[in-house]
């Protein structure tokens, strides 16, 4: 677990985990549809910012790309 996330409930924390697959959602139904290159594009960013992140939030975003596929 993330240090920062240790006196959070499980809700708070699920809730941060998924906040980018969220927000990737709702701007690819910004036309009232889902566009699927945008779909695409935002689980390939949530991929790479696992290797490109600033090492403080490595773990944040190992445990979003776990999720985040299955959003």
């Amino acid at each position: 677990m993330i240090p920062q996330f240790e006196n959070l409930t499980a809700a708070e924390r699920d809730l941060l985990y998924q906040a980018p697959a969220l927000l990737s959602f709702w701007e690819a139904c910004a036309q009232n549809n889902v566009n699927p290159v945008q779909k695409e594009d935002a689980i390939k960013l949530a991929h790479l910012k696992t290797f490109t992140s600033v090492p403080l939030l490595l773990p944040y975003y190992s445990e979003v790309e776990k999720r985040f596929t299955n959003q």
